[in-house]
C-alpha cells in the first residue's frame, strides 16, 4: 500500500485552520472511524482463520473434509466419514450468525459494556428480546471459559455474601418449591442473621492485584469442606500467600485444612450495632466488601434480579466488568477480542477432543 504524502500535507494544512470546537468534532469522528475499523477486523478474523484452518470434523473427528458451498456468507464443509455438514464457526459464539447481524452484535457489545438491560439493549441493537437474552448468555458463556483457569496468590481477602433464591424465567410447568413471599414481610427468615436455606452462599476472594474468584457454596451457612473443595488448585501457595478472613469459624478451619497462612479479623466488642470495619494496617476486608456491593448493585438494581441457576454466569460478568474498566472504547475492543479468541480455542479444543476419541 503506497502512502500519498501530498494528500497528508494538504490535510495537515486544513487542520491547522480549524478552531478548538471543530478540532474536537474531527477527533471524535476519527476515533469512531478507527474503532469501527478495528472492531470489523476483530470480528472478521475468526472466519478468516477458521476457513483456512479446518482440518477435523467437529462431530466425529474425521480428516476427510471437503468444502460444500456457503450458508449466509459462511463457508460450509462436509465430512466424508459421517456425511455431516458444518460451518467454520461450529461450537463458537458466532455459530448461526448471519452477515447482517455483525453490526448489531457490535452494538450489543457496547450495550453490555454500558451495563444496559435486555430490553434497552434489544431496542438499541435492533434485535428481539429473545435474541438479546441469547446473545447475553452466549457472551457470558465465553466469559466463563475465559476465567476457568484463574488463580490467586499474595494477600487475599476472603468473605461470604448471600443472595435470595430467585426463580425468574420458570413459567411453563414449573411449581414453586416454597410458599410465595410477599413484599415487605420478613417472616421467611430462618435465623436472626437472615441466613437460611432460602439464601444462596457465595464465597468471594479478592487479591490485592485485582484478581477475583467467585464460588457458589450452596444454600445456608457454608462449612470448611465446601470452601476447601471450591478453592482447590485455585490459590497458589507461596511464602507471600496469606488469607485475610473474618471471625467465621468455617473460614479459619478451611485455611488450616488448605495449609495456608491466614489473618483473622475479630472485633473485640460484641456490640451487634457496631458495623465499623476492622482495619489492622494492611489487613482488612474493605476490598471484598466493596466488591460485594458492586455485585449486588449490578444484579439487584441494574438487572432487577437474576435467576439462581444463572448466578455464577452473572458473577463472572461482574468480574469481567470490574477488571476491564479502562474506558469504554478499550472495554468494547477487549470484549470483542475475547469473544473471537475464546471461540477459536473452543473450536480447537472440541476438534482435538474428538480426534483423540477417534484414535482411541
Amino acid at each position: 500500500m503506497t502512502i500519498n504524502y501530498s494528500t497528508i500535507d494538504n490535510l495537515c494544512r486544513q487542520v491547522e485552520l480549524l478552531n478548538q470546537d471543530e478540532l474536537s468534532i474531527l477527533l471524535s469522528k476519527l476515533d469512531r472511524t478507527s474503532r469501527d475499523r478495528l472492531q470489523t477486523e476483530i470480528f472478521d478474523s475468526l472466519s478468516q482463520n477458521t476457513n483456512n484452518g479446518i482440518e477435523y470434523c467437529p462431530y466425529c473427528g474425521g480428516i476427510r473434509i471437503n468444502k460444500k458451498g456457503k450458508a449466509h456468507g459462511t463457508q460450509r464443509y462436509i465430512c466424508r466419514d459421517c456425511n455431516k455438514t458444518f460451518t467454520s464457526t461450529k461450537n463458537s459464539i458466532f455459530y448461526h450468525f448471519r452477515k447482517d447481524y455483525e453490526p448489531k452484535f457490535k452494538k450489543f457489545i457496547e450495550c453490555m459494556v454500558n451495563r444496559l438491560t435486555l430490553i434497552r439493549s434489544a431496542e438499541i441493537s435492533g434485535i428481539t428480546l429473545m435474541c438479546s437474552w441469547n446473545w447475553r448468555h452466549k457472551i457470558m458463556n465465553v466469559i466463563d471459559k475465559f476465567f476457568e483457569n484463574d488463580q490467586l496468590t499474595g494477600l487475599i481477602e476472603m468473605d461470604e455474601t448471600f443472595f435470595s433464591k430467585c426463580f425468574k424465567g420458570n413459567h411453563k410447568h414449573f411449581q414453586l418449591p416454597r410458599k410465595a413471599r410477599h413484599r415487605g414481610f420478613s417472616h421467611w427468615v430462618c435465623d436472626p442473621a437472615g441466613i437460611g436455606k432460602h439464601k444462596v452462599c457465595v464465597s468471594t476472594s479478592v487479591g490485592r492485584n485485582k484478581g477475583v474468584l467467585n464460588h457458589i457454596l450452596g444454600c445456608g451457612n457454608p462449612n470448611s469442606e465446601l470452601i476447601v473443595n471450591a478453592y482447590k488448585n485455585k490459590i497458589i501457595k507461596t511464602e507471600q500467600t496469606k488469607l485475610i478472613i473474618d471471625g467465621a469459624g468455617w473460614s479459619c478451619l478451611a485455611a488450616k485444612q488448605m495449609n495456608i497462612q491466614y489473618k483473622q479479623l475479630v472485633k473485640k466488642g460484641k456490640n451487634p450495632n457496631d458495623h465499623s470495619p476492622v482495619v489492622k494496617g494492611k489487613y482488612h476486608l474493605q476490598n471484598v466488601n466493596n466488591y460485594h456491593s458492586q455485585i449486588k448493585g449490578l444484579l439487584n438494581q441494574t438487572f432487577k434480579g437474576v435467576a439462581t441457576k444463572y448466578l455464577e454466569r452473572y458473577l463472572n460478568l461482574v468480574k469481567w466488568l470490574r477488571i476491564n474498566n479502562n474506558g469504554f472504547n478499550v472495554s468494547v475492543q477487549a470484549m470483542l477480542t475475547m469473544c473471537v479468541t475464546v471461540s477459536r480455542n473452543m473450536i480447537n479444543t472440541q476438534i482435538r477432543t474428538m480426534n483423540i476419541l477417534t484414535l482411541n
